[in-house]
């Protein structure tokens, strides 16, 4: 609430009105008050107006005067939960309170300097790890720091074209180089021994599909029965789970326009999926009331929900026991090498995995090319040129 427009009358005998702003209390606890001084009763009556109002709904913002974490904040709120989805919001959140506000977020917003966040970087780089998921005190890779980087970026642009600061500091930093993971190819006998291994166990059609579809994992999650027609031998991929860093994994659409696809498979997956069917009908009998009825292909032997983190840590634990050292989405690059290798062309397999350019799909399997494009020009010379 602001306090009662009072006149006041200078030295030289001006007269000025002016009235004091509650707005709440910063980070640190402390309550913060704004002095607005108007040379006129009647804009003094509607600034108090305006910026009451504006205080009840959360717009308000008193930027210049912001530190970094008071800014990073209202940025959340203002741009960032109405223009990226819940669960990017939940990552740039999660990475604000976590690091980027406890290492340098009292820094005044007016004079925060390139040095202060490289600074960062560097320390982050060597020991910043914050969520709990190892041990406290480890450092961070190059990659997830480039995302912080990524993030503050995106922050300070904001400030930029609000005219809140006049340059981005982040264009003066240095940040990381993302490091490229190593993919793990599985070989045809590799495949052999993983599904074997997996006979009986909720993972087997997940895994199965990974392979024979190149689905996504999250895509994977959340197939549902109505989307395979088992007729025309096709799989609509119209949804994928998504997982959010500050509320319960959802339903949302997949993670590219063009990963809303139909998919044809083979008579070999269609009995695959008849077997399952069956298979899924005894968990329902057996589970009687327990059974959770989402209509997914692949659920937990009670019919509820996987969560993907859970089938992601559980698949690794699997697959080493069977002497693999891979992840989930190694399926996904094995099914892209199969398709490659033989002779499949890239732009088929782009449109399979749902890529949203062919420069992707050719940017994560050039090494693949090679092989295959010596292959094709054998075959060309064999069919067409002259033997002598």
């Amino acid at each position: 609430m602001a306090s009662k427009i009072k006149k006041r009358v200078g030295k030289t005998g001006k007269v000025s009105y002016q009235f004091t702003v509650d707005l709440g209390k910063d980070i640190e606890g402390k309550r913060k008050q704004k002095l607005v001084t108007c040379e006129s009763l009647r804009e003094a009556r509607q600034k108090q107006r305006d910026m009451e109002s504006a205080v009840s709904n959360g717009t308000f913002c008193d930027c210049k005067k912001m530190n970094l974490a008071e800014y990073l904040r209202y940025w959340l709120e203002q741009y960032a939960k109405s223009n990226v989805e819940q669960t990017t919001y939940g990552l740039y959140k999660l990475i604000i309170d976590k690091h980027l506000v406890p290492a340098i977020g009292a820094i005044p917003l007016a004079k925060l300097q390139p040095a202060h966040v490289q600074k960062y970087y560097s320390g982050a780089l060597t020991g910043g790890r914050k969520d709990g998921k190892h041990k406290l005190g480890r450092s961070l890779s190059p990659t997830t720091v480039l995302q912080h980087h990524r993030i503050l970026h995106k922050a300070l642009d904001s400030a930029v074209k609000w005219e809140i600061v006049s340059r981005n500091v982040c264009d003066a930093v240095e940040a990381p180089r993302k490091q490229k993971k190593q993919m793990q190819v599985l070989t045809e006998k590799q495949v052999e021994v993983l599904l074997s291994s997996l006979n009986g166990h909720y993972l087997y059609m997940p895994t199965y599909l990974a392979l024979a579809t190149g689905m996504r994992r999250n895509e994977i999650l959340a197939l549902t029965w109505v989307d395979v027609n088992l007729k025309e031998r096709t799989l609509t991929v119209r949804q994928a789970v998504k997982s959010s860093h500050v509320e319960q994994a959802y339903i949302g659409l997949p993670k590219t326009e063009k990963g809303r696809r139909t998919i044809n498979i083979a008579p070999e997956v269609v009995r695959e999926f008849k077997k399952h069917s069956k298979e899924q009908a005894r968990n329902k009998l057996q589970a009687g009331e327990l059974w959770q009825d989402n209509n997914l292909v692949c659920c937990l032997q009670n019919g509820q929900a996987i969560v993907p983190s859970t089938l992601s840590t559980s698949f690794r634990k699997v697959a080493e026991k069977a002497g693999l050292k891979l992840r989930f989405h190694d399926l996904r690059h094995s099914c892209a090498s199969f398709l490659l290798k033989l002779g499949i062309n890239p732009k088929t397999v782009q449109e399979l995995l749902g890529h949203e350019n062919i420069e992707t799909t050719l940017g994560l399997y050039s090494h693949l090319l090679p092989g295959v494009m010596d292959e094709a020009a054998c075959k060309l010379a064999k069919a067409v040129l002259p033997t002598k």
